[in-house]
């Protein structure tokens, strides 16, 4: 009787979700570009914004940063700011800009703030506040020289999307590719079942070789072995092919 290519195929789908399972509980705490080689950047969804519609020259104003979100799970890192007048950059280039400083802002002016945020990894987009114009027509003395620089060229216009991390992959379209893959396979299943094709394998090791790739990176992230132990069983993975792995460790 010859062989039906099913258990290597369904052997390979669970380990293909087991993996999709590590990523989704991310148990490591840490971003998933470990397991995956590519890390997306972050992306603002939403502009900047300047908390004052019409600030006068006594004042400091404040860039409020816009929304983020980052497809790996990465934390934000930080968050960098730039100033612009009348589309010039501003030598401040923190949160804030203090107006009472001469060639800050003065009167008709137009101000806008650029933010980019980091990951840890990249740089989001930079994305640009809606202007404002300054209205009082009172200057403090300057409190220190300041100048005038060119906008830099990373400066991009806020309608303009990183387009490498604009794609959100969701639970939602995870379980979509999976039942997809369920009905490939169903359907590959009877093509060779009727066909009489021979069955493709899959190596006994396959699993057991990136078992044991996860283990090191465990313990390289400081993990204990019943830590790893444990999250790796709630993961699905048989407890013998665990201890084996980690005896063989």
């Amino acid at each position: 009787m010859k062989k039906r290519p099913i258990i290597p195929i369904a052997a390979f789908l669970v380990f293909f979700l087991a993996l999709l399972l590590l990523r989704e509980i991310n148990i490591t705490g840490k971003s998933t570009s470990n397991v995956y080689a590519s890390n997306h950047r972050p992306i603002l969804t939403t502009d900047p914004a300047i908390n004052f519609a019409g600030p006068s020259t006594n004042i400091i104003i404040e860039c409020l940063p816009g929304l983020y979100y980052d497809m790996d799970n990465n934390l934000k890192i930080k968050d960098y700011y730039r100033w612009y007048r009348n589309n010039m950059a501003v030598a401040e280039i923190s949160k804030f800009l203090d107006l009472s400083i001469k060639g800050n802002g003065d009167e008709g002016d137009e101000l806008r703030c650029s933010q980019t945020s980091n990951d840890g990894f990249a740089n989001s987009t930079w994305r640009n506040s809606s202007a404002v114009h300054v209205i009082s027509t009172t200057v403090l003395p300057s409190k220190k020289g300041n100048t005038e620089i060119p906008i830099l060229e990373e400066q991009q216009p806020a309608v303009q999307e990183d387009q490498t991390s604009s794609r959100n992959y969701t639970p939602i379209t995870i379980a979509f590719v999976v039942i997809l893959a369920l009905l490939v396979f169903i359907t590959a299943w009877f093509f060779f079942r009727k066909k009489k094709k021979p069955k493709s394998s899959v190596k006994p090791k396959s699993g057991k070789e990136a078992l044991k790739k996860y283990i090191k990176q465990a313990f390289d992230r400081g993990y204990n072995v019943e830590e790893i132990e444990t999250n790796l069983i709630k993961a699905g993975w048989p407890p013998d092919m665990i201890r084996e792995a980690l005896e063989e460790i």
